[in-house]
């Protein structure tokens, strides 16, 4: 069996009718399949087969802004809080973004890494928690909220401006693009 949240129930069940029954969605709720795929999209998502294949959609941009010689460590400690506060899979990022200073502060990204220069930062449109500091020492006054924003491509604000030991996350969904 097949199944996943209500936002891929559409897509599964298109799937099951071109596969002419031979995948069949479900939620299981009878227990008739011991194996099935299924598209996970939190942590709080319940699995409802045995055995289970876990598909996790790319659809999450990650801001960052930190001080100054924050250690790679230190970011990733930051997105990791940050994600299991919400209550949001670390596997969802899509993208990780940052002004252009930070560009060798990427960490071990295993996800494309853009970075975006102060001026385009401020362009990017949105209600944003500023910081006077930040404003003063980079040129713009919101890094991880504005570039998480840029990253999505106008995407949905999931999680505003968290601090953590000198380190802002901001996550946004990305937006989808039309498909004609």
């Amino acid at each position: 069996g097949i199944t996943g949240n209500d936002k891929y129930k559409n897509l599964l069940k298109v799937t099951e009718e071109r596969w002419n029954g031979q995948i069949k969605y479900t939620d299981n709720s009878n227990n008739e399949y011991e194996s099935g795929v299924q598209i996970i999209t939190g942590k709080d998502d319940k699995i409802v087969f045995k055995r289970t294949l876990k598909l996790v959609p790319q659809e999450l941009a990650v801001g960052i802004g930190c001080k100054k010689g924050k250690s790679a460590h230190e970011i990733e400690r930051a997105v990791k809080k940050t994600f299991d506060k919400a209550r949001l899979l670390l596997e969802a990022i899509a993208v990780v973004a940052s002004v252009d200073r930070k560009a060798d502060e990427a960490g071990k990204c295993k996800v494309p890494y853009k970075t975006y220069t102060p001026e385009y930062l401020r362009d990017v449109e949105g209600d944003f928690v500023s910081s006077a500091f930040v404003e003063e020492q980079i040129g713009v006054g919101n890094v991880c909220e504005r570039s998480a924003g840029a990253a999505s491509s106008g995407g949905e604000k999931l999680v505003g401006k968290t601090a953590d030991n000198g380190v802002t996350v901001a996550i946004y969904r990305v937006a989808q693009k039309n498909k004609e």
